[in-house]
Formats: structure tokens, C-alpha cells, sequence
């Protein structure tokens, strides 16, 4: 894809799931027709960028009454309150449609996303023995919110890392830490290794990928069940397949 954000192999894997489950995938974002550069500054294109998403969202709400849309953002996007005065895109929306949906922050409880809140995300994995992504509801069932400008916050249990990768890269059992030995690999470093799906090109987005900087024997790619094509690539050269593996 064109965007920069499917160059992420977590969010292209993310992308390929939701095509797998039948999900019709929509763009919302500010398309170069739709912005006010070079005639506004680049504070007032940001602004405009968050009005034009939601514009662009509720116009295919407009066209399409009766689906059901899961949006999925980066950082505050979502958020529906009007922090120093500032208007993001889920407030937008609201005003536009008239709809109040359901945010959901999936960041700010994450320790390695939010260090400064460290030690509230401690306190609440020690006292709620938080083994999983989690919600908190009071005695009242009102949400524990670590930010007023979204309905859930979503906990992350605080973890360690797991061969080298940030546990969250298992994506709660979907993925699992796979072995790989740089034996046949390039000595050049940095290197970057690669896992493609089997039968997809170079140019396709890895199912997972990792910089080696050092010289070491073994490192772990985080892989979901299924054939693969291993490659390395270093600067200047074309990457190189090393094996096939399977993931099961």
C-alpha cells in the first residue's frame, strides 16, 4: 500500500485480518484535494485535517445508513472532549452526525507507550491482577478512565520483554516467539531480517521484520501459524532469501 502506516507489519497484519474476516476497508483520511496548503499554516492544516476526517467519515455513514464501522485511529484522534480548546476528530464527527460512538484508548495504558504514568499502571496491575488487556469498571460500573476525552481506556498488563521483542508483539498468543539462526545470514550490520508470507515479493510487507545491529547467532521473529520466506537485506544491496519455514 501507498500509506506509511501499512508499512508497519503489525498494522499491515492487522489490515490483513480484517480482509480475512470479510471487513470492507474505507479510507477517511485528508486527501490532498482536501487541504488548505500552501494557503493556511501548518497549524491550521492540522486542524483541518481532523475537521475533514470526520467530514469524510460521515459522508460515508451518509451513503451507507445501516454499516456497522469500526474506526481505527492513531494516537488522540478519537478523542471526543476539547483539551485547551482544540477540536480532534471524534468531536468532529459528533457535531457532524449528531453521534456519540464509543472511543476506546488503547495507548495511554500501555507502560512502554505512557512512562510517565508507570507507576499508576504498577499500582493497578499489582492490585487487579491484570493478566491481560483489561477494562475497570467502579462499584457503580462507571469505566476507569485514564483520560477524559475517550469512554475506555484499556489497561495493558505491565510484562517484560520476551526473547528480545516487547511482549506485546505476541498479540496475546496470536504470534509466538520463533528461533531464527543468522548462520546463512549477510555479515554486514545493520541488517534488517524479514518474514514474508510464502509466495508474496520482496515488495510486499513482511509479516514481521527486525533490525540486527549487532553480531549475534540467534535472534526471534514474533510469527502467527504459517508458511514463510526468511530474507535478509542490507544497505545498498538487494535483500536475499535465506530459507523457508514453517510456522505451526
Amino acid at each position: 500500500g501507498d500509506s506509511s502506516y501499512i508499512q508497519d507489519p503489525f498494522f499491515a497484519g492487522m489490515v490483513r485480518e480484517a480482509v480475512r474476516l470479510g471487513m470492507e476497508l474505507v479510507w477517511y483520511e485528508q486527501q490532498p484535494e482536501q487541504t488548505c496548503l500552501p494557503d493556511c499554516t501548518h497549524r491550521e492544516r492540522a486542524a483541518e485535517r481532523e475537521r475533514v476526517q470526520a467530514e469524510n467519515l460521515a459522508n460515508f455513514l451518509e451513503q451507507n445508513p445501516n454499516a456497522r464501522v469500526l474506526v481505527h485511529v492513531g494516537y488522540g484522534h478519537h478523542v471526543e472532549s476539547r483539551p485547551y480548546g482544540y477540536t480532534y476528530m471524534g468531536g468532529h464527527f459528533s457535531d457532524i452526525t449528531g453521534i456519540d460512538p464509543l472511543t476506546v484508548s488503547q495507548t495511554l495504558g500501555t507502560p512502554r507507550v505512557n512512562p510517565d504514568r508507570r507507576l499508576l499502571l504498577q499500582y493497578l496491575d499489582e492490585h487487579y491482577e491484570i493478566d491481560r488487556p483489561s477494562v475497570l469498571f467502579d462499584a457503580r460500573a462507571n469505566p476507569f478512565r485514564i483520560s477524559e476525552g475517550t469512554d475506555l481506556s484499556v489497561i495493558h498488563p505491565v510484562v517484560d520483554d520476551v526473547c528480545d521483542r516487547p511482549t506485546w508483539t505476541a498479540m496475546n498468543g496470536y504470534r509466538r516467539p520463533v528461533p531464527i539462526s543468522l548462520e546463512s545470514a549477510p555479515d554486514q550490520r545493520p541488517m534488517v531480517l524479514m518474514a514474508f508470507a510464502s509466495g508474496e515479493p520482496n515488495d510486499a510487507i513482511p509479516i514481521d521484520q527486525l533490525m540486527v545491529e549487532s553480531e549475534v547467532d540467534e535472534v526471534c521473529l514474533m510469527l502467527p501459524d504459517g508458511a514463510y520466506r526468511l530474507a535478509a537485506a542490507v544497505s545498498g544491496v538487494e535483500p536475499v532469501n535465506l530459507l523457508n519455514l514453517d510456522v505451526e
